[in-house]
């Protein structure tokens, strides 16, 4: 089988793979708007390796996902349903087994009297989740405490894989986003507190994620942070590093920056020495495919959702929708049973009718 993506496809920086196969070479394949210049984009499947499913009438079906980031899945991804008929002579039947993910443990606390840090995920209604869906608007908060005493800087901050213990960087050493497209910058509510309102992410083959920070605790006020400063002159240096492995004078001097010097020596007088590493609960982060699919899997068993239905207010829309269907239900009903009625009450009436021309018709008789 074979997927092609028109002309009219705009060039990104991802991969294409087979769902459950990101991690399998002959069923990956990773495309750069650099490199891959020419369209069509053309990705094809391998019936032996990609885990091809072999449905009814002959028909092989698979999903393949189309990630145009070239790290994580996000909203800009799309996942098309493969299928190709073949007249086969005999059937095979393939089993799977899903292995069931692992349990929660219990949140890591400190009992010292130094300073602690509370890394927490919420939906928009400020409610505590532990699922959500790619794309959904999560907050990511971290407060430290005693508040009166302490203030916070989100360092070192990472997106970690519970499968695979794979961590992806979301902020640097001193707090500024690295990938601001997905993940931004912290916003600070007050000295003690911090927080990011991002889009939700997963990994291609994971559904299960945690956050982690540093709890980087400064007595007093935190410095102030200039990110886009900081991220200007890191690609200033990026570029003098590979200027300088192409010239060969021995004149090239380091180019250093004294503001960033200034601030890391503010940080490290201000800062508390901790190890202490503040850890989010872990999060099922599915697509929406997914959803659609667990969902459709629980209404066939009979087994209900509420415990996977985020808790949040609904959409206006959904709720305009929702009652625009039913009025539409009750006036067909209204509709059917008026017309009903008419139908049987002239039926009735038809039914007196001739019953009583039938009794008082005169009868006569013919005498010989």
């Amino acid at each position: 089988m074979t997927l092609v993506l028109g002309n009219s496809t705009t060039a990104f920086e991802g991969r294409i793979f087979v769902r459950g196969q990101a991690e399998n070479p002959q069923c990956t394949k990773s495309f750069s708007a650099l490199e891959h210049t020419s369209k069509p984009y053309m990705f094809k499947v391998s019936f032996e390796h990609c885990n091809v499913r072999l449905e009814e009438n002959d028909t092989f079906a698979t999903t393949v996902i189309v990630q145009k980031h070239p790290m994580f899945i996000t909203t800009a991804a799309d996942a098309y349903d493969l299928r190709c008929r073949y007249p086969v002579g005999v059937k095979e039947v393939e089993s799977h087994v899903n292995v069931s993910e692992l349990t929660t443990s219990s949140t890591l606390t400190d009992n010292t009297h130094g300073p602690t840090c509370q890394l927490t995920v919420t939906n928009e209604a400020d409610e505590s989740i532990s699922a959500a869906v790619v794309g959904q608007a999560l907050r990511l908060r971290l407060e430290v405490s005693p508040n009166d005493t302490y203030s916070i800087l989100p360092r070192n901050c990472f997106a970690v894989n519970i499968e695979t213990g794979e961590r992806y960087s979301l902020t640097d050493n001193v707090g500024c986003a690295i990938d601001d497209q997905l993940f931004p910058e912290w916003t600070r509510v007050r000295a003690s507190l911090t927080e990011a309102v991002f889009r939700t992410f997963k990994w291609p083959d994971s559904s299960m994620i945690r956050f982690q920070c540093d709890c980087s605790a400064c007595v007093g006020t935190c410095p102030e942070l200039n990110c886009g400063r900081r991220r200007a002159n890191a690609l200033r240096r990026f570029r003098f590093r590979r200027d300088r492995q192409v010239k060969t004078e021995l004149d090239v001097k380091p180019l250093t920056d004294d503001n960033e010097d200034e601030l890391d020596e503010e940080f490290l007088e201000k800062a508390v020495k901790s190890k202490q590493v503040a850890f989010s609960t872990l999060m099922k982060i599915r697509d929406e495919e997914e959803s659609f699919a667990h969902e459709r899997d629980n209404w066939r068993t009979g087994v209900s959702q509420q415990q996977d239905v985020l808790k949040g207010p609904i959409p206006q829309q959904d709720v305009e929708l929702v009652c625009l269907r039913s009025v539409v239900i009750f006036s067909i009903f209204a509709i059917t049973s008026i017309c009903l009625c008419v139908l049987v009450s002239a039926f009735i009436q038809r039914q007196r009718r001739h019953t009583a021309k039938t009794k008082f018709t005169p009868i006569f008789s013919i005498s010989s």
